[in-house]
């Protein structure tokens, strides 16, 4: 190896909220187009809901954005008139690394795919490695804006309020991993930012409708509007039948994904509450404000079911709760000790683990709550969309 040294001095590092839309707009700003992540969010037609359930899979997904792969790069420079693009792939560890510096040897910083299991960052500051008890997930994105062979230090923008760095060979490892779901396998994406002047108008309204058809007409009944009333149902039938252990680890991380997790809380719907705010400063339409105003109750209505899940009458998974949610400020504010306040946060969950798997046999009776504030915010969304769906 080399003792190549190369630092993208007028890179500003950012926090965010997602770490896919964060990445983006960061790239978009170094490129000279300032815009944030609310609007990225809606202009890419972003907001969706997805439930999914494998046999391979631990537990249940539920999330709450629109797309896979790279849509959420790739739809919002669509409609803006940029263009996001992966670059050739390669099954080389080698090569993915030569990719890397040529790209970062041109004054540009990148956006890689990783798995989150190989990011010691995110984790407290005893956790293995890989830390297999979190889990795989290769759809992670953040900004390398530099390199030091010599110092052997990868620079890393992530979502967080500091930046983070990697060992040359942790961002390979992260970089290259091949375990599923949404495995990284050395991808990179090329971004070229919008050189024309926007009708944010017509992108705005182009972008709703887009969106609109996504979320009223899902191509399966996984996504969307009936995409919750699936995921009613599962509650009802499937999650009854799962043994404690997998009950609970459900809970957390159906809680995890809502609350935190990169969604800026109720599900992405945050998010989207402020892209509507933002689109109001270029489109007036009762319409758009009555859906704003209904779309802030469905964010509540989604901050309800985070606390059906892991409900404050059992006091185990209470615990659990805040140690979600208490975690998620700690590494998002990065502060000099982070890590070892994750370790002592972690701590309290082990705790009270076997308390909680004891408490979730009981949770039968709390399921019928749970569907009710499903059925409620997709009640709300409904609303919401027969709204946003007349603005023309």
């Amino acid at each position: 190896m080399s003792n190549e040294k190369l630092i993208i001095e007028n890179f500003t590092h950012m926090n965010g909220i997602n770490c896919q839309l964060s990445s983006l707009r960061k790239l978009l700003v170094f490129q000279g187009f300032k815009v944030s992540e609310p609007m990225l969010m809606g202009v890419g037609a972003g907001l969706g809901f997805i439930y999914w359930d494998m046999k391979l899979m631990p537990t249940p997904f539920v999330g709450g954005l629109n797309g896979k792969g790279i849509n959420l790069f790739e739809t919002p420079l669509r409609n803006l008139g940029g263009k996001a693009e992966l670059m050739k792939k390669t099954t080389s560890r080698k090569i993915s690394y030569e990719q890397t510096k040529k790209v970062l040897r041109s004054g540009k910083p990148l956006i890689p795919f990783v798995d989150i299991a190989y990011l010691p960052f995110f984790y407290r500051d005893d956790a293995t490695y890989p830390n297999e008890a979190a889990g795989h997930f290769g759809g992670h994105t953040f900004v390398v804006y530099g390199l030091d062979e010599q110092e052997d230090i990868i620079y890393i923008s992530d979502r967080f309020c500091k930046t983070n760095s990697l060992t040359i060979d942790q961002f390979m490892d992260a970089h290259g991993s091949q375990y599923t779901p949404f495995a990284a396998k050395n991808q990179k994406l090329s971004i070229i930012a919008p050189e024309k002047e926007i009708n944010w108008e017509k992108v705005i309204r182009q972008a709703i409708r887009e969106n609109g058809d996504s979320m009223l007409n899902p191509p399966i009944t996984n996504l969307g509007l009936k995409g919750m009333l699936k995921f009613e149902k599962m509650v009802g039938t499937t999650w009854r039948k799962f043994p404690p252990d997998k009950l609970l680890n459900t809970l957390f991380s159906t809680f995890l994904f809502n609350a935190s997790g990169g969604s800026g809380g109720a599900l992405c719907r945050n998010l989207y509450v402020e892209f509507l705010e933002e689109a109001q400063g270029y489109i007036e339409d009762e319409n758009l404000i009555k859906a704003t105003e209904i779309y802030r109750g469905a964010a509540e209505a989604w901050n309800q079911v985070a606390l059906c899940l892991l409900p404050e009458e059992l006091p185990a998974l209470q615990v659990v709760r805040s140690t979600i949610v208490e975690s998620n400020i700690v590494q998002e504010q990065a502060k000099e000790d982070y890590q070892k306040q994750l370790r002592n946060i972690d701590n309290q969950w082990l705790e009270i683990k076997d308390e909680a798997i004891k408490e979730v046999k009981s949770f039968e009776t709390f399921v019928p709550k749970l569907q009710r504030a499903i059925r409620n915010a997709h009640e709300i969304e409904t609303k919401a969309w027969f709204l946003l769906d007349h603005i023309h």
